[in-house]
């Protein structure tokens, strides 16, 4: 039950942490400001500004949360990308030690012929 939980809360947070890293976002906080300092909306300055620290506060965990998540899968990723790597430069590798003995061979052979 515990691991449910986690898995949705990292869900969730990478959810929150992908909509909050888009132009839609930013776009609404930038009205969301200007409509703050409109000076007809002064008389209720104090509780946008209220919301916008509440949401700041509340976004603030959730974000390192989702961003945890993100690099702990982009590092898997690395590594399942190193580890594939380093299997073809194995072959390479030992393909590349097979052209040598057979190039060997083959000097060989040309220099018995001539």
């Amino acid at each position: 039950m515990k691991q449910k939980i986690t898995q949705l809360n990292e869900w969730l947070a990478v959810q929150i942490t992908r909509w909050f890293s888009t132009m839609m976002c930013f776009y609404l906080c930038v009205l969301y400001s200007l409509a703050a300092a409109l000076p007809h909306l002064a008389h209720y300055q104090p509780q946008m500004l209220y919301w916008s620290n509440a949401v700041q506060l509340s976004a603030l965990p959730v974000l390192g949360l989702g961003q945890i998540v993100l690099s702990r899968a982009a590092e898997k990723r690395a590594m399942e990308d190193h580890d594939a790597i380093a299997q073809d430069h194995q072959i390479i590798m030992e393909q590349l030690e097979e052209l040598r003995q057979v190039h060997e061979e083959l000097r060989k052979m040309v220099t018995k012929v001539v």
